[in-house]
């Protein structure tokens, strides 16, 4: 690599983080949500990229599932599992389990079943794009939440749903994938086996997590101390996690989940709270810089969408037909699990929480992970093309449609100022 190469791409890194400490600052004041302002920062400067000579070498900057998998994700959720408040997420276990396994099944066939009807995509492929667009991303919805007081009870709902759903849609995905790829026939002895994979994907992630977390803890076991050593202690358990369980094919997310709940079991003593502050500053840093690359990454591919869009004309009303999809399988699966839970349990969901749930559905860069991680050989050229674009068309529109009216919309039902 030659120094005016370094140089530049040095420059490029820090120009994005100037871009994107003022993107928080300014955004903040026109009060428009930090992380939907950068997709749009995104689009903006994809196109100033594709139009002009400025900023040429950003044409190359985009989304791969290795980026998103193995360097934003591990960070995004081990902070946000960091961050729960287990006794809270544990007095709401029940709605959020009933939301996140069988509630993100029937949402995955149920938007298959209509998209495979519906579309150019087949029912098999439909499905596949059903399990990946499942995985709900809060992070922007959250982020208002936080800003604006929103009730404790209803950030825990969405919050704990993200965290279990980004798991189980990923585990979801690699079962019907793995279905369809052997071209099963959905037979009850089929049922059967998909539902010992989801198990042993689902319950050996959280294990992988869990041991990951207490090895690297007896290894650094004379540092427990010192701030430095458990900062990187925790990133080590972070990122090994993930990868660990991802190469024994096991739910890296899940294992991610299990060990920042286990890391947080492990140090929260009073004695050590000086080093709790080191790491919550850290995390937050890091969660920044996170965020920060995936909206604006997301932003630079949806650009792709738009410099293809006259390609693609042909599929609008298939479009339509897939944001219909999606927005009434996340009706039946918040509206039918809060019935469930409202009958049942003791902590009911109030209608104006379900409404808000249904609309902070986010998507966000997990499922254009997955969808970039289709193969032609898989799903076919044309199949694959067109769930990207579906994908990338539901990011879009839940982000910026949904994600700036959602403050609005919590102030009409009354549940913030």
């Amino acid at each position: 690599m030659s120094d005016e190469l370094l140089l530049m791409q040095i420059a490029y890194i820090a120009g994005f983080l100037l871009l994107s400490a003022l993107a928080y600052i300014y955004l903040k004041k026109i009060k428009i949500p930090y992380t939907i302002g950068l997709v749009v920062i995104g689009i903006i400067l994809g196109y100033v990229a594709k139009h002009t000579n400025y900023v040429n070498d950003i044409k190359g900057l985009h989304l791969t599932p290795g980026i998103i998998l193995y360097l934003i994700v591990p960070a995004l959720i081990f902070d946000a599992a960091l961050d729960m408040k287990i006794n809270r997420f544990m007095s709401r276990v029940i709605p959020i389990l009933i939301l996140a396994i069988p509630g993100l099944i029937i949402g995955t066939l149920l938007t298959g079943y209509i998209v495979g009807s519906f579309t150019p995509l087949s029912l098999a492929t439909g499905m596949i794009f059903g399990a990946l667009i499942s995985a709900t991303d809060p992070v922007a919805v959250v982020a208002i939440f936080k800003e604006q007081n929103a009730p404790e009870d209803l950030a825990i709902l969405v919050d704990g749903e993200s965290l279990l759903n980004d798991g189980t849609s990923m585990v979801m995905f690699s079962v019907v994938l793995t279905a369809v790829l052997a071209a099963k026939a959905f037979t009850v002895g089929t049922l059967c086996s998909a539902t010992l994979q989801f198990a042993y994907i689902f319950f050996g992630g959280i294990a992988t997590g869990v041991i990951t977390t207490f090895l690297l803890y007896l290894i650094t076991f004379q540092g427990r101390k010192n701030p430095t050593v458990q900062i990187v202690t925790s990133l080590l358990i972070a990122y090994i996690s993930f990868i660990v369980a991802d190469k024994i094919g096991v739910s890296g997310v899940m294992s991610t989940v299990a060990a920042a709940v286990a890391y947080r079991y492990i140090y929260t003593g009073k004695k050590d709270e000086d080093i709790h502050i080191h790491i919550e500053q850290f995390w937050d840093f890091t969660t920044f810089l996170a965020n920060t690359s995936i909206f604006l990454l997301l932003g630079l591919s949806e650009e792709f969408l738009f410099e293809n869009i006259s390609q693609y004309k042909y599929l609008v009303p298939s479009i339509i037909v897939v944001i219909v999809a999606v927005l009434l399988a996340r009706v039946v699966v918040v509206f039918g699990s809060s019935a469930i839970n409202n009958k049942f349990c003791k902590h009911k969901i109030s209608l104006a929480y379900q409404v808000v749930m249904h609309w902070g559905g986010l998507r966000g860069a997990l499922p254009l992970a997955m969808a970039l991680s289709l193969t032609n050989e898989q799903v076919g050229k044309d199949n694959r093309v067109n769930i990207i674009i579906f994908t990338l068309v539901i990011i879009l529109f839940t982000l910026v449609i949904q994600g700036i009216t959602i403050k609005p919309l919590m102030k009409k039902l009354e549940i913030i100022e």
